[in-house]
């Protein structure tokens, strides 16, 4: 059965029958990557190589653990650097990667 008009929701920041204003809000992902400074995800650049390719909007953030000693080496931190392109609708990318620097035990 289909829905009553009273219950149906517009979206694009359309009035519903009730007179509420609706704005459908994107969803976002954000992706957690736990990686050893001294063996990096190499895939990571790939994957934002692509979606800049392919116009998609998306950020990465990087942050150490605690658990590591000294300084990140500059290739590394050159490589995996913060970015952010995001849609000026929403203010956010619907595709956050977050790299966490960690030595494992």
């Amino acid at each position: 059965m289909p829905p009553s008009p009273s219950s149906v929701l517009l979206f694009n920041n359309q009035l519903t029958p009730n007179g509420f204003l609706f704005q459908a809000t994107p969803s976002t992902h954000d992706f957690v990557i736990s990686a050893s400074p001294s063996d990096p995800p190499l895939i990571v650049s790939t994957l934002q190589h692509v979606m800049k390719q392919r116009g998609l909007d998306h950020s990465t953030a990087t942050f150490i653990h605690s658990s590591v000693q000294g300084p990140i080496q500059e290739p590394v931190r050159t490589r995996f650097q913060n970015f952010a392109s995001c849609s000026k609708e929403t203010g956010r990318a619907p595709v956050i990667l977050t790299i966490v620097w960690k030595e494992s035990k």
